[in-house]
């Protein structure tokens, strides 16, 4: 199922998905419509009726639609983002279509179909703490004696020195809502020329899936692909600060409120808070399970590892 280049219409991250099934095209369209975080503004409602989808080729111009959302306001889910979703249908035509016709609140857009999202890799490998980091797909399968010379880095570097590390941390669920918030807090060292802040980053990834209430799979888009079940993926926002720039919790380059870093004078960039509130409408399901890592970007390993998990 290729996804289209992502653009912004009024504001708003839209994530077009096409595929063709059988003699149906199938169109979902995500929209990003805000951020989980606590302290950051409301997420933004859109309906049905804000939304126009038109899939169309050169020759037939626009192909005839089949189904479109309900009337109201679209289903949302959270992870890192609040991301809206409509799903479309419509009839293959003669000839292929080339190009998808996006209205939100009258802005139109064009999405070509030959202009597709270039996808960010996820995890090879679930990493231990002293891994190497990004961790490789191990060559030497089982053989401790190689697994072991990976791990040795030269002592004279500075590094990364982990004084806390809580995640999650004041977890609360919200049964009838369909969510869960909880904190993210590292707390790090700075000391001479062996221990540097700055040497340590937070890094969050994620695995699971959305369900209806039928119990089928629903997507969500992140900068890796869909959200996979097996496969842990850095959990993101898709052009968060702007074309190509995807937000991520912790990279210390797009620091903001509910993921930031904090700190004065010789502290400074010491400390690390962050929050995320998972959520799905309230009929529907989701199990996530997550993996958060401190890595020492000094010396390229994972400093600390913690996972958890959501059942909503």
């Amino acid at each position: 199922m290729p996804t289209l280049r992502p653009q912004r219409l009024s504001g708003l991250v839209v994530i077009p998905t096409v595929e063709l099934s059988g003699n149906i095209y199938r169109v979902s369209l995500a929209i990003d419509v805000g951020s989980s975080r606590i302290g950051a503004p409301a997420p933004e409602v859109v309906s049905r009726e804000d939304l126009i989808a038109d899939l169309r080729n050169p020759t037939e111009g626009s192909l005839e639609p089949i189904a479109s959302p309900d009337p109201g306001p679209l289903p949302v889910r959270a992870l890192r983002v609040v991301q809206a979703r409509g799903e479309f249908t419509f009839a293959q035509g003669v000839n292929p279509a080339t190009e998808l016709v996006v209205t939100v609140r009258g802005d139109r857009k064009s999405f070509p179909m030959a202009q597709t999202l270039a996808p960010t890799s996820c995890l090879g490998r679930e990493p231990q703490e002293g891994d190497a980091f990004p961790a490789p797909a191990w060559p030497y399968g089982g053989n401790v004696i190689l697994r072991s010379l990976q791990k040795l880095r030269p002592l004279l570097k500075p590094r990364c020195c982990v004084r806390r590390f809580e995640a999650p941390l004041n977890s609360s669920t919200d049964a009838t809502a369909k969510s869960e918030s909880f904190e993210m807090e590292a707390d790090f060292v700075s000391r001479a020329r062996r221990c540097r802040c700055n040497c340590c980053e937070y890094r969050q990834f994620v695995r699971g899936s959305f369900t209806d209430a039928a119990g089928g799979p629903v997507r969500f888009d992140m900068p890796s692909g869909a959200l996979d079940p097996s496969r842990y993926c850095e959990d993101g926002a898709i052009d968060e600060f702007g074309p190509g720039k995807h937000g991520y919790y912790g990279h210390r380059d797009t620091s903001s409120a509910g993921d930031a870093y904090t700190g004065a004078g010789a502290a400074s960039g010491c400390t690390y808070r962050a929050n995320e509130k998972p959520s799905c409408p309230p009929t529907d399901g989701v199990h996530l399970e997550f993996l958060g890592l401190i890595v020492d970007r000094c010396r390229g390993t994972v400093a600390a590892k913690r996972k958890w998990s959501v059942d909503l």
